[in-house]
């Protein structure tokens, strides 16, 4: 069996489906094949958030209510490792269930013309003159062939597209490590005495990468972390996380777990008729691990990009492409970059050092405490005034006296903060001709190489 389509996309998870829906709004026929039955996609982890803002910029419709709708919050509380200071800040956000959500944005594709196959699984790629033409795809034992204009990656973490393209299509191939992913492991569970006070609705911990979040009622809460390396890491941290805290009384009802990427992405994101988006191009906020509303911006650059190239073009030229990736990393790509760079020295504070830094320069944070409208991911916010620099130098000083803080790791960030400069600069000068990316790469394969050289130190 064999058809044909304009665009094919593989993985029908909130990146697939949401640049499915997009392109088909221009007339576009697009075809989405995933491998899970329609029923089981998104069960991987019930709860998922959504920056409210960024949600509302997507065009999806924002759920309302019940049951689709769980909470939506304004505020969240940083606390310190020994949980003797906590802060305030603005954190806009919007929790939904996530199996459900995902069946609402199939309703809402499939009404402007998207097709979708489930439990339809990835065989391989069909090329012609060296070029991807199609794929080749398993359903039910049967072999079906997939022609289409583009094929889009958008297989999750497992890349399943991207890592099996050949050498020399001008696009990275490597699989994620170990090291390359947060591990995610989550605990849902219910307060023993939900009348007597307790934590809600959202806190983070400075340390650990770890978190309790709001679940679906006030009753109930989210344990969780965000570890590279394993599971069996990051539940170790997450059971002390819980541990010293000291919470209320709580029981366990349900365990989940999974995986966000936590590397740079490849350095293109395009080749002749293949785009590559989402975990399978490791496009994640480095700041709060949120994956979604990053490659929906991403996503909604594509159709811009495919406009201005005849609907009657048979095959979609890595140079018709290229502009997205010089719209992506000349922007969110580049900002990502930097912070990706600069939080990496953060993995080597102590919790001793941390404590000492968040008693002693919370008020850094007051730009984006509830009486403001500054989220604490928004670098474009955050200013520095004199008066705050000098207290910075006093209290840096003050802790390397009283050996409270570690000169080799101040030295560090320092480093990697003029570091993540560079790699931010060379990232906005992305290449706008393709002939020039290979001398681009040289440098940026330098740049990061110094990111790892500093942080294996």
């Amino acid at each position: 069996m064999e058809k044909s389509y304009n665009i094919l996309i593989v993985g029908a998870g909130t990146a697939g489906v949401y640049l499915g829906w997009l392109l088909s709004k221009q007339g576009y026929s697009v075809l989405i094949i995933e491998r899970d039955s329609q029923k089981n996609v998104g069960h991987r982890l019930e709860l998922i958030h959504f920056e409210t803002e960024q949600l509302k910029e997507s065009g999806v419709p924002i759920p309302n209510k019940a049951p689709v709708l769980v909470t939506q919050i304004e505020e969240a509380t940083l606390i310190s490792p020994d949980n003797n200071v906590s802060i305030k800040y603005r954190d806009f956000q919007t929790v939904v269930r996530l199996p459900l959500f995902l069946q609402q944005i199939f309703v809402l594709a499939e009404s402007t013309g998207v097709n979708f196959n489930f439990a339809c699984k990835f065989e391989e790629l069909i090329f012609e003159n060296n070029k991807i033409v199609g794929i080749k795809a398993i359903k039910e034992n049967r072999e079906i062939i997939y022609k289409s204009n583009i094929v889009v990656d958008a297989s999750g973490t497992t890349a399943v597209i991207r890592t099996s393209l050949p050498p020399n299509y001008g696009i990275e191939t490597w699989k994620l490590g170990s090291n390359d992913v947060m591990f995610v492991p989550i605990r849902y569970f219910k307060w023993k005495y939900p009348d007597q006070p307790h934590p809600y609705p959202m806190i983070n911990c400075v340390s650990d990468i770890a978190f309790l979040n709001p679940s679906f009622s006030k009753e109930q809460g989210v344990f969780g972390v965000g570890q590279l390396g394993s599971f069996e890491k990051a539940n170790n941290i997450l059971d002390s996380f819980i541990e010293r805290m000291n919470w209320p009384p709580f029981e366990i009802i349900k365990k989940e777990q999974g995986r966000t990427p936590y590397r740079r992405p490849p350095f293109s994101l395009v080749s002749d008729n293949f785009i590559c988006i989402g975990d399978a191009a490791a496009i994640t906020q480095p700041f709060s691990g949120h994956g979604v509303t990053a490659t929906w911006y991403l996503c909604r650059i594509i159709p811009k990009i495919l406009q201005k190239i005849p609907k009657g073009e048979e095959n979609f030229k890595k140079t018709d492409l290229w502009e997205i990736n010089v719209r992506y990393f000349t922007t969110q790509g580049a900002d990502y970059a930097f912070l990706f760079t600069l939080l990496s020295g953060f993995f080597d504070f102590t919790d001793k050092e941390l404590n000492y830094l968040f008693k002693n320069l919370e008020f850094l944070l007051k730009p984006f405490s509830p009486s403001n409208s500054a989220e604490i991911d928004n670098q474009e916010q955050f200013h520095l005034k004199i008066s705050d620099i000098i207290k910075i130098i006093y209290f840096v000083l003050k802790g390397i006296i009283l050996i409270k803080l570690k000169m080799k790791n101040l030295i560090k960030i320092l480093k990697l903060k003029k570091l993540a400069g560079k790699i931010k600069k060379h990232y906005i000068k992305y290449p706008k001709n393709p002939a020039d990316f290979t001398n681009w790469v040289k440098k940026a394969q330098f740049l990061w190489y110094q990111k790892e050289k500093m942080n294996s130190k």
